[in-house]
């Protein structure tokens, strides 16, 4: 398949979802690496390669969603910021902003950088979110459909 955005995309020698086109692009000056995952049970689907690639078009406004996601989360429950902060001095670029281990919720959330997106074959945008990548393999997942409506934010490693 030929798609504007992504190219010349294949899936014939896939076995099972593998990664079929990445890219690093720039967000902030700051690299993101970015992911099409496909399934050779799925075919590819123009529409989903189409509102996948108006996401990244936008790539400062999925952020900035994305971030009010997180924000929201973190006023749910802010575990997540409390295992940084507890041992804050193990993770120098929080500590750099929160020298005491205390941090807003806002604050916490702008100095989070996006090092990932994973696009997905069933429609699932997934943002990798961390607060310290030299020092912590903690994210927060924001997930998405491929519109940009959320559908989970989740702690991984």
């Amino acid at each position: 398949m030929q798609h504007p955005y992504f190219g010349a995309l294949d899936t014939s020698d896939q076995d099972g979802t593998d990664v079929i086109w990445e890219r690093d692009l720039e967000l902030a000056g700051q690299p993101v690496d970015v992911a099409l995952w496909a399934n050779e049970e799925l075919a590819l689907d123009p529409a989903q390669l189409d509102a996948f690639a108006k996401l990244l078009e936008d790539l400062p406004q999925l952020d900035t969603n994305a971030r009010g996601f997180l924000t929201a989360e973190l006023n749910e429950d802010d575990d997540f910021i409390a295992y940084h902060t507890d041992e804050v001095e193990n993770f120098p670029a929080l500590a750099a902003i929160a020298p005491n281990g205390e941090i807003a919720i806002d604050d916490f959330v702008r100095a989070m950088r996006l090092c990932h997106i994973g696009l997905w074959c069933d429609g699932v945008v997934v943002l990798d979110y961390q607060i310290d990548p030299d020092h912590s393999d903690q994210i927060l997942a924001v997930k998405l459909d491929m519109h940009g409506a959320l559908k989970d934010v989740s702690w991984e490693s």
